[in-house]
């Protein structure tokens, strides 16, 4: 009567051994495929051919791959982006910084104290930068009627610091002083020697006068989930295919600062990041119908009215200038090469028609209406139009009923961004 006595706990016991192993193994394997579920990538080569794989590595001097059971190296020079497929995109907090070096940042939170400006993106570690390397600061979230008033401000110099204060009915009013810091919630602004405390939820952002441009073209353009997009030097070489506490995407930006973005973060990869100014590029199709009613021969009209390069300012006559100078009456289309992400630019009445009669600006996308203004002064209205599978761009410049003579219109440095 002993025996069974003896056999049932040592039963009992081999079957919690088992158990306990059951339920390891499976935590190991769901462990496993969850990690491996968030390294499944598409690779896009500067050729447009693709391929996918589970993520292994970044090494110095490019990606590896799993596919099957063969590892395969891609050089980074032969790469034009990597998509990670199962990160979806999150809300997002409504904070945008705008870097000099091309990263735009949605953040939870913002605060400088002095010289230094202390950005918290969500479920990321925090940067701290130099006042100097932000261009602007975007509190609110854009609307159809702040956005492009907001970007053509981003767009026009400013010798001094900017405080943008939106009213109602979303109307943009801008105060120029100088940002002494931003603190709980509120903008320290130095106006005319007043300093006054803004509340930040009045305000549409700040903008900065004296920034530090350094001229340089990131290599690498990270985009996570919360959209920010991180313009960065280079990709630090890490493993990616075993656990670590601090697993993620590691970027170094500029000044030697270095990020990592989580890894369940990570939406895609670009290299070679890059502008392509419209003015350098060629026109796929182009057609002027100029008011006047000449028979012309050759398109006569398209070399007369076309799109023209405006001349270089005087004070950096050295410096190409990339603004393009449209006539009323003008359709214009480029091509959009594999791997820009953004069209992005500014427009305004030309110097001489400032008081000229209507003209409106229209942007398409593959023949899709996406931003269409009238320019009634000499104000720029901004774009920053996302591209995705986009092949063509169509601008229009129509000056309705007023006839084309006086609608001439300037875009300044329309371009394509990597």
């Amino acid at each position: 009567m002993d025996l069974p006595n003896t056999v049932y706990p040592r039963r009992r016991n081999t079957a919690v051994v088992l158990l306990t192993c059951i339920l390891l193994t499976n935590s190991f394997f769901g462990q496993r495929s969850l990690f491996g579920q968030g390294m499944s990538v598409d690779l896009t080569a500067n050729t447009g051919a693709t391929q996918s794989g589970e993520l292994v590595s970044v090494t110095e001097t490019g990606i590896k791959i799993r596919q099957s059971e063969q590892t395969i190296s891609i050089d980074n020079t032969e790469l034009m982006s990597m998509e990670f497929k199962s990160v979806e995109s999150r809300s997002a907090p409504s904070i945008r910084v705008f870097l000099v070096s091309g990263s735009q940042l949605v953040v939870d939170e913002v605060q400088i104290d002095g010289d230094e400006i202390l950005i918290e993106p969500r479920r990321q570690a925090s940067l701290r930068l130099p006042v100097k390397q932000v261009n602007a600061i975007r509190f609110r979230r854009p609307t159809a009627a702040t956005d492009p008033v907001w970007l053509g401000m981003l767009e026009t110099p400013s010798r001094g610091d900017r405080m943008v204060i939106r009213r109602s009915n979303d109307r943009l009013d801008p105060t120029d002083g100088i940002v002494n810091g931003i603190v709980d919630s509120k903008l320290i602004f130095d106006l005319d020697g007043d300093e006054i405390s803004a509340p930040i939820d009045r305000l549409e952002g700040v903008i900065f006068g004296v920034t530090e441009q350094d001229g340089k073209s990131s290599g690498v353009m990270v985009t996570d989930a919360y959209g920010s997009t991180w313009a960065a030097d280079a990709l630090i070489p890490i493993r990616l295919d075993q656990p670590a506490a601090d697993l993620g995407v590691r970027l170094r930006m500029s000044n030697d600062v270095v990020h990592t973005i989580p890894i369940d973060l990570v939406q895609s990869v670009r290299w070679s990041s890059g502008l392509m100014m419209l003015a350098d590029a060629k026109p796929a199709d182009l057609k002027v119908h100029p008011e006047f009613a000449i028979d012309w021969k050759n398109n006569a009209s398209e070399k007369w009215f076309g799109p023209q390069q405006a001349k270089a300012n005087n004070t950096h006559a050295s410096q190409p200038n990339h603004d393009l100078l449209f006539y009323g009456g003008t359709v214009v289309e480029y091509r959009v090469e594999k791997g820009f992400r953004l069209l992005t630019g500014s427009v305004r009445r030309a110097d001489e028609i400032k008081n000229a009669s209507s003209v409106t600006v229209r942007i398409k996308l593959d023949d899709e209406l996406m931003w269409e203004n009238d320019l009634p002064n000499a104000d720029r209205l901004g774009f920053e139009l996302e591209l995705g599978e986009v092949r063509r761009v169509k601008i229009e410049i129509d000056s309705g009923d007023d006839g084309d003579v006086g609608a001439m219109v300037s875009m300044i440095r329309p371009r394509f961004v990597k």
